[in-house]
């Protein structure tokens, strides 16, 4: 997405930080979460970030058959 999207001028980097899912080594987890962080030059790219990675995860989740919830 970012080297589709966003111009390779005015950078963007997203970081995960964190990823949780499951408390067992040999048991598929019912959720998981991960937070990320996102680094812009612009208010322009930062604003488009928020718009398009929403939507991103929301789409990779329904191409699997599950659910997204974004904050």
């Amino acid at each position: 997405m970012i080297t589709r999207q966003f111009n390779m001028f005015d950078p963007v980097m997203p970081s995960v930080g964190l990823l949780q899912a499951g408390t067992k080594h040999n048991t598929i987890p019912n959720s998981a979460r991960f937070e990320a962080t996102i680094r812009t030059f612009s208010e322009a790219s930062r604003e488009k970030m928020m718009t398009v990675t929403p939507w991103l995860l929301k789409g990779i989740a329904a191409a699997h058959g599950l659910e997204a919830a974004v904050d």
